[in-house]
């Protein structure tokens, strides 16, 4: 018959097709949302060298201070494992700015590394594509570092380009805290905010990232400026780091339906009177335990500070 004359075909096999897992699937999400807000992805190196630390301005008993040594590296810069992102989206800017390239606006998911005796329960060694802590990869060797998925991000010079119609966005805590909404609002995630120490983010201009529990699970804010210098870097610029696994877990309740409602909506403009060092968080927490299920939002829109109030 001849086998030119067979007909070429793929077999129907349906269990070969191909598909991204459920973890994959919210991790192209992820990447997703941040390119869409304006953010170009980066690959970086997740080695580095032992002055890292230092130039992020950590306190000597810092856990992050605790790296994984390498027992054959390439180089010197690259003999420790990373345990942040933020150093090497720092370098990264570093390198873009030494050519002139002033506008860097990047973020990475990528993993860090952790000492066997330093792991938690989340962490893992298995398949980039699953959720750290979900499989029995934890049971291998206990010399194994623990590994972690980590999203960071990094806005270094202004926020648009040099044009008559730009909207003079500002680069600071604000911008930060807004791409951190965006994500978790795609994600359909909540997290809270609260007030930040970290030595290489600017006091006051910075917090830290809770789950809904209360457990810290990230930071976000303006850089130091201290620490910008030792990238040969200016301000302004904002980074954020979190840990993914409360972005790649899944959600642990379905979406449930609710009915439109029958009866328009009612807007109470409430003035309250506070101390200057109550953070905004604070009332709009106070104002949600109050106002039960019927409350559907709260959002603070001013501040006035004058002599008719005291201090």
């Amino acid at each position: 018959h001849g086998l030119d004359e067979i007909p070429s075909t793929l077999p129907a096999r349906r269990e070969g097709w191909g598909g991204l897992t459920p973890a994959q699937a919210r991790a192209r999400k992820i990447e997703d949302l941040l390119v869409g807000a304006g953010l170009s992805q980066v690959i970086t190196y997740s080695f580095g060298d032992e002055k890292w630390a230092d130039r992020l301005r950590l306190a000597a008993d810092d856990p992050r201070r605790a790296v994984v040594a390498i027992a054959n590296p390439l180089s010197s810069d690259q003999a420790f494992m990373r345990t942040m992102l933020l150093p090497g989206l720092l370098a990264t800017a570093q390198r873009n700015v030494a050519v002139r390239e002033e506008r860097v606006h990047i973020f990475e998911l990528g993993r860090v590394f952790r000492p066997s005796d330093l792991r938690d329960a989340g962490d893992r060694a298995g398949s980039a594509g699953d959720v750290p802590g979900s499989t029995d990869a934890g049971k291998l060797a206990g010399e194994l570092p623990g590994e972690c998925t980590h999203v960071g991000i990094l806005v270094h010079g202004e926020w648009e380009p040099v044009s008559w119609l730009r909207a003079d966005v500002a680069v600071d805590y604000y911008l930060a805290k807004g791409l951190v909404e965006r994500l978790c609002a795609g994600l359909n995630r909540e997290l809270q905010y609260a007030p930040a120490g970290e030595s290489f983010l600017h006091p006051g201009k910075s917090a830290i990232l809770q789950d809904s529990a209360g457990n810290p699970v990230g930071w976000l804010g303006e850089v130091h400026p201290l620490v910008l210098q030792t990238y040969d870097l200016q301000a302004p610029a904002v980074a954020v780091e979190l840990d993914a696994r409360v972005l790649l877990a899944p959600a642990s309740e379905a979406a449930d339906f609710r009915d439109l409602l029958a009866y328009p909506e009612v807007e109470q403009d409430l003035a309250l009177v506070v101390d200057a060092g109550v953070p905004a968080a604070a009332v709009v927490e106070a104002l949600r335990r109050s106002g039960g299920k019927l409350l559907e939002d709260v959002a603070i829109f001013d501040v006035y500070q004058g002599s008719q109030v005291s201090e």
